[in-house]
C-alpha cells in the first residue's frame, strides 16, 4: 500500500519505476538508503529496520495496525505545515510479507546537506543557531527520543539546519517542559560524545540560550567522568 504526502498525487507506475531504478545512496542510515528521481525530484528511500535486541531477530519485519513509516510521514507533514525545517515527505509504503510487513518512507534529498557526524568542527555561532532551532521544535511540542547528530543536517553554505528521521517521535499537545528539553539535550550531547565530537562545545559560552542547556552539558560531563573512572577501575 502507498500513502502519499498530503496534497500529492501518485500513480502506481511512478512508484514501480522509482523502485526499479533507485540505486544505493552515498548517504547511510541504520541500513543503506536508496536514491533516485521521483516526479522530477532527487529522493531517498529508507527501509525501516528494528534496532537493539530485535535487530537480528525481526530485522525489517513489523506487525501492527499502523506502520511507523505512515506515522512518520504524517508527523513530517504536520511539522512542515508549521514552517519547521524538516526533510520534505513524499510517500510511505508498506509491503505485506508471509508474516507481518516491511515498510519504507521516501523523502526529498536536501542538496549539499551534511549530517553533523561528518563535520570536523562547528563554530560557536552554528551551535547557537542549532540550539535556537531545537527550541523552535520543542515549542511546537516535538518530543524526539532519538535525537542524535546523524539526524541533524546542515547546509554549510547557508548555515541552516534540518531535522530528519522522526521514527518514534511525537508531537505533544503543548510545548515541552524544561525537564523534557534538558533530557533531550543530554541525549544529544551523548551523541556528540559517542562520535568523538563533544569538543565542538568546548568554546561555546552558553550565553543567550536557556539555562537548562548549560546544566545538561554540566550534568552530562559529570556522568561521563564517573563512567570513565569506573571503566578505568575495571581495567586494573
Amino acid at each position: 500500500r502507498v500513502f502519499p504526502a498530503p496534497g500529492l498525487e501518485i500513480f502506481c507506475d511512478e512508484i514501480q519505476d522509482f523502485l526499479e531504478e533507485a540505486e544505493p545512496s552515498s548517504l547511510r542510515g541504520r541500513k543503506p538508503l536508496l536514491e533516485g528521481s521521483f516526479q522530477g525530484r532527487d529522493c531517498l528511500l529508507r527501509w525501516f529496520h528494528h534496532g537493539g535486541i530485535l535487530r537480528n531477530v525481526l530485522r525489517g519485519c513489523y506487525i501492527g495496525s499502523l506502520s511507523r513509516a505512515v506515522r512518520e510521514l504524517r508527523l513530517l507533514a504536520t511539522l512542515e505545515e508549521q514552517g519547521l525545517p524538516v526533510v520534505v515527505p513524499v510517500f510511505a509504503l508498506t509491503e505485506t510479507r508471509t508474516i507481518g510487513y516491511r515498510q519504507a518512507i521516501v523523502t526529498v534529498r536536501l542538496k549539499d546537506a551534511k549530517d553533523l557526524a561528518t563535520l570536523d568542527s562547528m563554530e560557536p555561532g552554528e551551535l547557537f543557531s542549532l540550539v535556537k532551532l531545537l527550541e523552535r521544535f520543542f515549542d511546537a511540542g516535538l518530543y524526539h527520543p532519538d535525537l542524535n547528530i546523524k539526524n541533524i543536517l546542515i547546509r554549510p553554505d547557508f548555515g541552516n539546519f534540518f531535522l530528519l528521521d522522526f521514527d518514534k517521535a511525537v508531537v505533544l499537545p503543548g510545548p515541552l517542559a524544561p525537564s523534557e528539553r534538558a533530557h533531550t539535550y543530554s541525549r544529544l550531547f551523548r551523541s556528540f560524545d559517542k562520535l568523538g565530537k563533544l569538543h565542538f562545545w568546548d568554546n561555546f559560552s552558553f550565553e543567550g540560550v536557556p539555562e537548562y542547556v548549560k546544566e545538561s552539558m554540566i550534568n552530562y560531563r559529570k556522568i561521563r567522568g564517573i563512567r570513565a573512572f569506573f571503566w578505568k577501575l575495571n581495567q586494573k
